[in-house]
C-alpha cells in the first residue's frame, strides 16, 4: 500500500530539552563516535565487538536499523546520529516519525546523500527541542486510518492503518539491474 502524502513533521509544538537530554546529548557529541560514515551494524545482534570489547546497541536503534532495511530506505545514520536518535526515540511510533522527519528533511533540500549527522540532527531536525507529548499524540492519531475490510455475519469489519509504517518510493533505494 503507497500513500503519496507526505507526513507533517514540522508543524509541531516543542518542547525545551530538560537537563538529563541536555547531558546525553553533550556527551554523545563530544564522544569519539563516527559521525562521518554511515553506522551498518546488524539490527539481529544484541551486541557488537568494539575495540575495548562488546558494545550493547540499544533496543530502539535496532527497530530503527531493522526498518531502514525492510523498507531499503536511501537514509543512512552515522554513530553518533544513532545515539542522539536513541535520546528521542524511546518508542517503536517516535522511531517511525523520526524516519518520516529525516526523510522530509533530505527530500526537501534535494540532497543527494541521504546520511544523518549530529550536525543536521540538533541544527536541522530538532533545533527546538522535542514535540511536546501532546504534539507527538496529536501527529500520531492523525496518521492513523480507519478503513472497512469486508463483514462478519451482521457486522462491519474495521481495520486501523497506522500510515507512518509505510514510506514514499522516492525514499527508497533503487534496486540496481544486472545484465
Amino acid at each position: 500500500m503507497e500513500f503519496e502524502e507526505r507526513f507533517d513533521t514540522e508543524n509541531l509544538e516543542y518542547r525545551p530539552l530538560t537537563d538529563e537530554e541536555i547531558e546525553s546529548i553533550a556527551k554523545v557529541l563530544v564522544s569519539s563516535l563516527n559521525d562521518t560514515e554511515n553506522w551498518v551494524f546488524n539490527a539481529d545482534k544484541r551486541f557488537i565487538q568494539v575495540k575495548n570489547g562488546e558494545l550493547e546497541i540499544p533496543w530502539i536503534l535496532r527497530v530503527i536499523r531493522k526498518r531502514i532495511f525492510a523498507e531499503k530506505l536511501k537514509i543512512e545514520i552515522t554513530q553518533k546520529a544513532y545515539m542522539l536518535l536513541a535520546i528521542f526515540a524511546v518508542t517503536p511510533a517516535k522511531a517511525l516519525f523520526s524516519l518520516h522527519k529525516i526523510g522530509n528533511f533530505f527530500e526537501k533540500n534535494r540532497q543527494k546523500d541521504w546520511l544523518l549527522t549530529a550536525k543536521i540532527f540538533c541544527e536541522e531536525l530538532f533545533p527546538l527541542g522535542f514535540p511536546t507529548e501532546e504534539a507527538f499524540e496529536k501527529w500520531w492519531t492523525n496518521q492513523k486510518q480507519i478503513t472497512h475490510r469486508g463483514r462478519k455475519p451482521g457486522k462491519r469489519v474495521l481495520l486501523e492503518i497506522n500510515k507512518a509504517f509505510y514510506f514514499p518510493e522516492e525514499w527508497k533505494k533503487k534496486e540496481s539491474v544486472k545484465i
